[in-house]
């Protein structure tokens, strides 16, 4: 992790929550079908991490470029 400059907190935290996800995810697939991602939390928390990952991306191709 360290090598390629993982952050370690994220992986401690996805050990934690992993299985309350999942089990989550599995609910909201019974109850809903796949009809449960076009509704406006779902939509809300997709559009936030695909701002997240529009973010950090760049951040990070720039930080390989400068490695001190």
């Amino acid at each position: 992790m360290k090598k390629h400059h993982w952050p370690q907190p994220p992986s401690v935290i996805d050990l934690i929550l992993d299985p309350t996800v999942e089990d989550s995810f599995y609910k909201s697939m019974v109850l809903w079908g796949t009809g449960f991602v076009l509704r406006t939390e779902a939509l809300t928390l997709i559009a936030l991490i695909g701002i997240s990952f529009g973010v950090y991306i760049p951040q990070k191709s720039d930080v390989n470029k400068h490695p001190w």
